[in-house]
């Protein structure tokens, strides 16, 4: 028998861009539960239990139907496919049917699986209205008190959004992105400041002004893998979060189009706790950064990070475990931006960063620039010219302050500001930017 993973990597070349397998999962395992061996996704959405055997036959047939069965349950999976190599079997879950049918290749069992998912019914008016009054109850039941009071329904997501709303054959229904974005949004909350500022070292402002470019670094270099996690692990359950080494080449290429910039809140300008924690223990700097909301689009996110409560409940994510786990008319809600709006979530632990997020999705690499990272990870970041008059990044400096413990303080502002005079770099009302020295003067 060929190995499991060499079949596991032959079932992934047969999937389209927007599909996934999923080879390390857990869900309420046991020591009698039966484990199928993948779950392919499309989108956000589980749609294939996969069980790979020796060979194909009556017995290995009706074994696999009892994984099936054990996981189809909790995952609402239409679909299962057994593989053994050869032939291929496309089965419609539940099956009570013991008698195996006529198996097939794997492409035939491919095309059964996309014919059912690529033609999807758009909903009627009167199904959109229900749905969007079933979310909008949702989310004030589950937003209401204290964290709900700063929201205005003014950015509530809108009904006429959801014009393009679809339900597939397999009984899920698939809101429209502008809606989605919308509902995202609001969990978020507004963000109304036009300035953030964001604390770097001292080399990494010297390089942005040498190459006249800002950067954007993939989120799977980060060295923090928990908080990449925190978002999947809530919703989908301890353990959840795929092991990165498994993953097919195209599920990283997909993985490394979302390219991140972690900026703070401007009540953090010049904050002694932030110098120490990411300033390079203060001998770095601080940039004030001026949001241009006209570059805020092509694939660029700016919001603020959602934190979790101190006792580890997370009121935002409770509301979409409930409406992914909700019924609507017999079907299910799919959520297909989560991949996208997932990185805006954290746990209460990092709440004091008051973190705003600049995310871009990436989907030219050719415009990739790899590095290795100060934890040594290799890493994909893209580039941004932020020269006058070719400014292409939403996040323009405005100021740059020295850190309390920066070596020659006053020389090296001095420095700086010829330097970036030299460069055509200039703040946003077309001024010379300024270089100031941090009014901390009691950290040692």
């Amino acid at each position: 028998m060929e190995s499991e993973r060499f079949l596991l990597n032959k079932i992934r070349q047969h999937l389209k861009e927007n599909y996934n397998l999923i080879t390390e999962f857990k869900l309420g395992t046991g020591s009698n539960r039966l484990i199928p061996d993948a779950v392919i996704y499309r989108n956000e959405e589980p749609i294939a239990l996969v069980e790979i055997k020796k060979n194909l036959n009556n017995q290995s047939y009706n074994f696999a139907l009892k994984q099936f069965e054990s996981y189809q349950k909790d995952l609402k999976v239409p679909f299962g496919i057994i593989f053994d190599g050869k032939q291929a079997l496309f089965v419609k879950l539940p099956c009570n049917d013991t008698r195996m049918s006529n198996s097939s290749s794997l492409e035939e069992a491919f095309e059964k699986l996309y014919n059912y998912y690529e033609i999807d019914t758009p909903l009627s008016e009167k199904d959109r209205d229900i749905l969007h009054n079933f979310i909008i109850e949702m989310l004030h039941n589950s937003l209401s008190g204290q964290r709900g009071k700063y929201r205005a329904n003014s950015e509530l997501p809108q009904l006429n959004d959801l014009t393009n709303a679809k339900a597939t054959k397999s009984d899920s229904i698939l809101l429209p992105q502008k809606y989605e974005d919308q509902l995202f949004r609001y969990l978020l909350g507004k963000f109304y400041r036009n300035n953030i500022c964001r604390y770097t070292t001292l080399s990494s402002i010297i390089r942005i002004i040498e190459s006249k470019k800002n950067s954007v670094c993939s989120i799977v270099c980060m060295n923090d893998k928990s908080e990449c996690y925190y978002f999947d692990e809530y919703i989908h359950g301890k353990g959840s979060h795929v092991d990165f080494y498994q993953q097919s080449n195209n599920t990283i290429k997909e993985l490394n189009k979302y390219f991140i910039m972690s900026c703070s809140d401007i009540s953090s300008f010049d904050r002694l706790t932030m110098w120490r924690m990411y300033a390079d223990d203060a001998k770095g700097v601080c940039l004030n950064l001026e949001v241009d909301s006209k570059l805020l689009k092509n694939d660029f996110y700016l919001a603020p990070i959602s934190y979790g409560n101190n006792d580890g409940t997370h009121p935002e994510l409770d509301f979409i475990v409930k409406l992914l786990s909700s019924d609507f008319n017999g079907k299910k809600i799919v959520l297909q931006r989560m991949s996208l709006w997932s990185h805006f979530f954290k746990p209460n632990d990092y709440a004091d960063e008051k973190e705003i997020r600049l995310l871009y999705r990436g989907n030219d690499s050719s415009r990739y620039k790899w590095i290795t990272t100060s934890e040594n990870i290799i890493c994909p970041v893209v580039e941004f010219c932020i020269e006058n008059g070719n400014n292409e990044f939403p996040l323009k400096i405005a100021s740059i302050l020295l850190g309390p413990k920066c070596y020659e303080k006053e020389t090296n502002a001095g420095q700086l500001r010829i330097r970036i005079e030299a460069q055509n770099i200039v703040r946003p009302t077309n001024s010379q930017i300024p270089v100031e020295i941090s009014k901390i003067d009691n950290y040692r």
